[in-house]
C-alpha cells in the first residue's frame, strides 16, 4: 500500500484509545495508555473473546501476526516439536506455537502465577487441546505442576525474557545487549543476564539446537553475535526487524536452524 506524505501529515489519532469502532479505553491511562488499547486487536486476534491481560502484558506481550511467523519459522515444519517458553507471561507466543500442526507440545514457563492462570485462559479462548500446553499452575483445562511436567527431551526453546520495562530504550539506539537482562536467579539474591539464559538454554538443549531471543529493537546485532558465539554456537545466527503497520517492533533473533 501506497502513503504519501500528504496522508501521514494530517493523520490523527482518535482520542481515548478509539480505533474506529467507537469503543473507549476503559481503563485510567497510568493502567493501560490509550495507544495500548487502540492496538488490542493486534495483540490478541479474538481480544474481544474475553482475552486477559496484566499492566505489563500490555506493552510486553507479543502481537499475535509476529507470533505466528515467529513460531511457524522457529519449528521449520519438524514434526511433533516440543517447545519450551520459559517467559511465557499472559501466553501470546506459547498459544502461537501451540496452534501448529507440527507442536507436540509447549511447555509453559513463568515465576507470576497469575501470568500463567491468564495464559491458560486465553489458550482456552483459542481452543487449544489442554493436551498440547502444560502450565506450571492451577488450571482447570491444563495439567499443572512443576519440574516433574517437564518432558524428558525439549526440541525448541523459544527466550523472550523481560528487557527492563519501558526503559529499556534508555541505553541508546544501538546499545542493548543480552547483558542489559537482569532476572532472579534460583538461588536467593542472585541474578542472570541474557548471556546466561542463552548459555543455560544451549546446555539444556545441546549445541546446534533451535534457539529463538525475542530482543528490542535497539539490541546491537555485534554484541549479540558475540554471544551466540560464546554459547557455543558456530552456525549462522539469523536476525528479522518485525514491522507491524510500518512501526519496526522488534528482533527476532533465530540460532541453530
Amino acid at each position: 500500500m501506497e502513503v504519501t506524505g500528504h496522508s501521514v501529515e494530517n493523520f490523527r489519532p482518535l482520542p481515548n484509545g478509539d480505533c474506529g469502532d467507537g469503543i473507549c479505553n476503559p481503563y485510567d491511562n497510568n493502567e493501560v495508555p490509550d495507544k495500548f488499547w487502540s492496538q488490542r486487536r493486534r495483540l490478541f486476534k479474538l481480544f474481544d473473546e474475553g482475552i486477559q491481560l496484566d499492566k505489563e502484558s500490555w506493552f510486553s506481550v507479543t502481537p499475535e501476526a509476529i507470533a505466528n511467523h515467529i513460531s511457524s519459522h522457529l519449528v521449520n515444519n519438524c514434526e511433533d516439536t516440543i517447545v519450551l517458553d520459559p517467559f511465557v507471561g499472559c501466553g501470546g507466543n506459547a498459544i502461537a506455537f501451540a496452534r501448529l500442526d507440527e507442536v507436540k507440545l509447549v511447555v509453559c514457563v513463568d515465576k507470576d502465577r497469575s501470568k500463567l492462570l491468564k495464559a491458560a485462559h486465553n489458550a482456552a479462548i483459542y481452543g487449544i487441546p489442554p493436551e498440547k500446553i502444560n502450565m506450571s499452575t492451577t488450571s482447570k483445562e491444563f495439567k499443572i505442576g512443576g519440574v516433574e511436567l517437564l518432558p524428558d527431551n525439549i526440541d525448541v526453546i523459544f527466550l523472550s525474557p523481560p528487557w527492563g520495562g519501558m526503559d529499556y530504550a534508555k541505553v541508546g539506539k544501538r546499545n542493548y545487549t543480552l547483558r542489559c537482562i537482569k532476572i532472579d536467579g534460583i538461588e536467593e539474591n542472585t541474578t542472570l543476564d541474557g548471556d546466561d539464559l542463552l548459555n543455560k538454554a544451549a546446555d539444556a538443549l545441546g549445541k546446534g539446537a533451535p534457539i529463538g531471543l525475542f530482543l528490542p529493537k535497539n539490541i546491537n546485532g555485534i554484541s549479540l553475535g558475540r554471544s551466540v558465539l560464546r554459547a557455543g554456537y558456530d552456525c549462522p545466527m539469523v536476525m528479522e526487524k518485525n514491522v507491524l503497520n510500518g512501526k519496526l517492533k522488534t528482533v527476532t533473533a533465530y540460532v541453530g536452524l
